[in-house]
Order: structure tokens, then sequence, then C-alpha cells
């Protein structure tokens, strides 16, 4: 059992950050939009990060910069507009050249609705490969490696067996974040986008995953696929490279 002098120590680690369910998070039936809910912990680890010093700006000192890899999302209560919520975040540990970040969000009761991790990586601005950040000065990412929203690691999603194309997307001005690629949020948006009206009017996921695998420009179209043998899965491929963009999977 941890003794309180070292929760005081590792308190300052843990951001909290209250937010509100906008009626632009929300879909036809006032639920989150599960983009929108991916938007919220990436904003969190965005605050968190620059509150504890490692955030964009100093890493663009480095000539670093970071990005989200991969994510896993356990959703137990839907979120709804215009619900207020808390969201709970901290730098877990660090697992080769990936930095783990957990979450939790609560209501305002204080019940857990959502718990996940995350995987991210600090890429080298120039030959836009994975690098260490610099750490002399104590930046304290591995100190709550015992305090756990999902024990497992983030997943690694499989490559799509037999696949068919859904749509083609090619991104435009809205698609694109601060980095000049698409921005993380907007994947899972198309794998949402890959499922019909009808069938989100009675069903809502209970968790997804989703792995990014390389950086969609401007001007790059993307084919949106779907695992034929498991239809919940999903990739994004550019074209015509037939490179993988991102895998994401949506469990109900």
């Amino acid at each position: 059992m941890a003794k309180s002098s070292d929760l005081k120590e590792t308190e300052h680690l843990i951001l909290r950050m209250p937010a509100q369910v906008t009626s632009a998070d929300a879909d036809l039936w006032g639920r989150i939009k599960p983009g929108a809910l991916v938007n919220l912990l990436i904003q969190a680890a965005i605050r968190s990060a620059d509150q504890l010093g490692f955030g964009f700006d100093r890493l663009r000192q480095q000539n670093l910069f970071w990005v989200l890899s991969r994510l896993t999302i356990k959703i137990d209560q839907i979120a709804r507009w215009p619900q207020l919520l808390i969201v709970e975040t901290w730098p877990k540990d660090i697992d080769r050249l990936y930095y783990l970040r957990d979450f939790f969000i609560f209501d305002e009761e204080g019940h857990q609705m959502v718990a996940a991790t995350s995987a991210w990586l600090a890429i080298n601005a120039e030959r836009k490969r994975p690098s260490r950040v610099d750490n002399t000065g104590d930046l304290a990412f591995t100190r709550l490696r015992d305090k756990q929203a999902i024990r497992a690691l983030p997943e690694k999603l499989p490559a799509l067996g037999d696949t068919k194309l859904l749509y083609g997307y090619l991104p435009l001005y809205t698609d694109f974040d601060v980095n000049g690629h698409v921005t993380a949020t907007r994947y899972v948006d198309l794998m949402c986008n890959a499922l019909p009206v009808e069938f989100w009017s009675e069903n809502y996921p209970s968790g997804l995953a989703i792995n990014y695998l390389r950086e969609t420009l401007p001007g790059t179209l993307l084919d949106i696929r779907q695992d034929r043998a498991n239809p919940n899965h999903f990739a994004g491929h550019h074209s015509p490279s037939g490179e993988t963009s991102f895998l994401g999977k949506l469990q109900f």
C-alpha cells in the first residue's frame, strides 16, 4: 500500500481537467461522438505534458514532437450532452521508445465512466524517427507505473485479412493539425463513418482501439477498408501506394 508521503510526492503528476460535452461533441442521440471522446483525452494529455515540463514547446527545443501511436479505451458509461466531466491523466511508464499515459473520465459525482491507456512517441523532426526525450530534468515518466487505468499495454492491432473497400477519402483543410498531418481524432471519425447511421441509432461502442502507423499529408487519398471476417476492424490505406495509415477496432 502506498504511503501518504509517496502519494503527496506524486500527486502533482496527476492532472484533473474539468470538461463539458458540448452540442458539437454530441451525435444525433446526444451521446458523445467517439472522436470527441478521444479529443478530450488528447487535450488532457497535452495540458498535462505542458504542466510537467515536457509539452510540445519544450520538446521543440530538442527538435522533437509528440505523436500518439496507440490508444485503447474502455467505456463503462456513455457521456452525453451537456454533461460535466472530469478527465484525469498521468504519465505512467516507458516501454522501449513508447511513453505510456493512462486516463480516467469521471462524472460530476465521481463515478468512473471511461478508462484508457495510450502510447506516445517522441519523433525527431528532421529524421522523422522515434527518439528518447532528454530526461535530465527528472520528468517523472515512470514514478506512477503502479497507478494503472488499464493494466495491459495499449493494444497492438493485427493487419487486416481479406478486406473490402468502403470508401475513399481525400483529407481537406479541417482534417489537419499543427504538425501538418491528419489529426488523430479524424481517423476515429473515419472509422465510425464506415458504419451506417441506422446502425448507430441502436449501438454505441463499449471500447475502441486504434494504432497510428503513418502520417497522412495533404493531397494523400485514404482508402477506408473493413475486414470481411471481423467487420468491426478497419484500416486506412494511402492510395495508390497501399501503405497503412491506421488500424482501428470498435467493440460493441
